[in-house]
């Protein structure tokens, strides 16, 4: 499993390219991306087209938060994309329910 903690300093252009980078040499492993609390909407638009290129690889990709608003955004079906996005509050939860999957 691949766990990438997404600082504050993290540039959203890099982000989504980023994970895919990593999500593609740990692939069919599933990822967990935890944001800090304070996730810029950047942050959370890079996140969703991450969501979008790990899901081209069939690969589970979770997001952790403890930023109630930013799950709720997160949790929001965007237009034309397959699979939701999992988000959870607590990283242990994340990797867990990733375990959990067997993926």
């Amino acid at each position: 499993m691949l766990v990438l903690t997404v600082q504050d300093s993290t540039e959203p252009g890099e982000l989504a390219d980023l994970s895919c980078d990593f999500v593609h040499v740990y692939a069919p492993a599933p990822a967990v991306v935890v944001l800090p609390a304070r996730a810029s909407p950047a942050i959370v638009s890079a996140l969703r087209h991450a969501h979008q290129m790990c899901h081209d690889f069939d690969v589970l990709l979770s997001v952790v938060t403890p930023n109630a608003s930013v799950r709720r955004i997160l949790r929001s079906p965007a237009p034309g994309r397959g699979a939701e996005l999992v988000v959870h509050a607590h990283t242990d939860t994340a990797i867990a329910a990733a375990t959990a999957a067997g993926r």
